[in-house]
């Protein structure tokens, strides 16, 4: 049984997905099974992952129906044999030495989180040759790791900067049909974990794609992304950690409504599209704040006067404050 179960969800990426399977296959540590769910791809992404598993038999490939990429990574989850959980995406690559420097210092320190640097990269996958030394590497041993999550820097978001005992994510699933799906998923795991080790060492390769959800154009679907991961939060906590909710109101659900109302801006140059975003967003603006899930606590004030204005109904005021500040 492979020690480290590797799950990558391919969905429509024939350009990248051979390089992102290789970067696998050329991994200094051999005990691993790589889990290629192909989420329903319409180009020859599942082909491309079909013919490399056969030559490769550490790889497998679930063919299913386009669900999603929390869907996808459910089903590697689902038929992971490893004790620990890889999550990368087909668009990104791995260090060579990646599994093996992150697989060692988990042992070395009996935790079981352990989270390494991305390096962003416009180029796609190449073999790489740069040899990391792991006792040059800066280790650190972060405590109170939902604290540390959310009021600083060092912890990302993403769920592919990681490698996870497979126990501790087991009942963790990834929410299915929104956007932004690692930010529920990595806040449990934050709120569930006593510690985690940080790698200060490069050893994901984040391909900075133009076609990624992430650099697309802002929508309505994102704005009910967050409502939703907002309100599957505070359940979760009010349910869980009850002690911790106004915490997480102040430095997770009011930040993520300002980030939610600058991405209105920022990813969106069409003016009348602006105004239509702000206009939806209110409403769930309004309803959030009537139900005490969010507040004006921990925001600067040009945040607290552009929700000001949108819980007074007054939209287009709002949208010329956040326009002018920004």
């Amino acid at each position: 049984m492979a020690k480290i179960s590797v799950i990558v969800p391919i969905y429509n990426v024939e350009e990248y997905v051979l390089g992102c399977l290789k970067s696998v296959a050329a991994q200094t540590f051999k005990d691993f099974e790589c889990i290629c769910v192909d989420d329903g791809s319409t180009d020859n992404s599942g082909k491309i992952a079909d013919d490399f598993a056969f030559s490769d038999k550490r790889f497998t490939v679930i063919h299913q129906k386009n669900g999603g990429l929390s869907d996808a990574r459910n089903t590697g989850m689902k038929n992971a044999k490893g004790e620990w959980i890889y999550f990368l995406d087909s668009d990104d690559y791995l260090h060579p030495q990646a599994l093996e420097i992150l697989f060692v210092t988990a042992l070395k320190y009996g935790i079981g989180v352990v989270s390494c640097c991305a390096k962003n990269t416009t180029d796609k996958y190449k073999e790489i040759h740069e040899n990391i030394d792991l006792t040059n590497c800066k280790i650190s041993i972060i405590k109170n790791a939902l604290k540390v999550f959310l009021t600083k820097r060092a912890l990302k978001t993403g769920a592919c900067f990681r490698l996870y005992k497979k126990t501790l994510i087991q009942k963790i699933p990834f929410i299915k049909g929104i956007h932004f799906e690692d930010i529920p998923f990595t806040t449990q795991l934050m709120n569930e974990i006593d510690q985690i080790v940080l790698v200060d060492a490069p050893l994901y390769y984040y391909y900075k794609n133009p076609n990624s959800i992430m650099r697309s154009n802002f929508t309505k679907e994102k704005i009910a992304s967050y409502d939703k991961i907002i309100r599957y939060l505070a359940e979760y906590f009010k349910r869980i950690s009850p002690d911790k909710f106004a915490f997480v109101q102040k430095y997770l659900f009011n930040q993520r409504v300002k980030m939610m109302l600058n991405q209105c801006i920022r990813k969106q140059k069409d003016k009348q599209k602006q105004l239509e975003l702000f206009d939806h967003a209110q409403k769930v603006v309004q309803a959030l704040y009537s139900e005490g899930l969010i507040s004006y606590d921990g925001l600067k004030l040009k945040h607290k006067i552009t929700l000001w204005f949108l819980l007074r109904n007054q939209t287009r005021l709002a949208l010329k404050w956040k326009r002018l500040v920004k």
